[in-house]
């Protein structure tokens, strides 16, 4: 049943529901398949015949709100289009992939990425270890403690690591650490808990207030945080800074 062209008012006095996001005019359509199951308001085009439709073609689904989900089709001409744009897609995944067998293809490729991830995280790993030995070795004595303060070639998601791994060497490190990758600079403070506690210190408070160099901010624990910023430029400031706090 469809009540035509009445005032959007009287519509949702009804009991009509509104799609969300959608516009609809001062006078409104509303379709009732059956009014305790769906009642709603329409502003779309309308057909006499399903045969006038031709092809129809799902391309969405998804929720739109609580209990209520929406489908989004295609019909017609645009159905071919369609069609012929995805066949074109198959075929130049399968030039890419040279094999006409994408299913096995891509199977293979995700299983050769998987592979190389492992080997990249193992090789990572060992890089971190090294740098990690290095720097131990050329550790300063500062009040009893070993002290660290370099910048590192590598990301900043590895510095973290880094001092976890000085930390496991020798419980009384210290570690200021600096890396820059990509253009983005980040900061390591790595302090041991006595030293942190004699000294009234907490690692999270003093790389915040020095990540300003580096226009960033960052957070942890009170032994050990990382920072990331945008100003490289105002990396070894910043890592001077917490030296001289400590």
């Amino acid at each position: 049943m469809t009540y035509a062209e009445i005032p959007i008012d009287e519509a949702k006095a009804m009991g009509a529901t509104a799609l969300f996001g959608e516009k609809y005019g001062d006078k409104v359509r509303v379709v009732v398949f059956d009014k305790d199951y769906s009642m709603e308001l329409c502003g779309g085009c309308h057909t006499s015949a399903t045969g006038n439709i031709g092809m129809f073609k799902i391309i969405s689904e998804g929720a739109i709100a609580a209990g209520i989900r929406r489908i989004e089709a295609i019909t017609g001409e645009a159905v071919e289009q369609y069609l012929d744009e995805q066949l074109g897609l198959i075929g130049r995944l399968r030039e890419c992939v040279k094999s006409p067998d994408l299913v096995k293809a891509v199977t293979t490729i995700n299983e050769q990425n998987s592979a190389l991830k492992k080997e990249l995280e193992h090789l990572m790993q060992e890089k971190a270890q090294a740098m990690a030995e290095r720097l131990h070795e050329k550790a300063l004595d500062h009040e009893g403690y070993k002290l660290i303060m370099d910048t590192l070639p590598c990301g900043g998601d590895q510095l973290r690591n880094i001092a976890m791994m000085l930390k496991q060497m020798n419980e009384s490190t210290i570690a200021i650490l600096g890396s820059v990758s990509d253009g983005k600079p980040s900061l390591c403070l790595l302090l041991p808990e006595a030293f942190a506690d004699t000294k009234g210190l907490d690692a999270t408070k003093l790389i915040r207030e020095v990540a300003k160099e580096i226009q960033g901010g960052g957070g942890g624990q009170k032994t050990l945080c990382v920072a990331g910023g945008r100003n490289a430029d105002g990396l070894p400031k910043a890592m001077q800074m917490l030296r001289e706090r400590i």
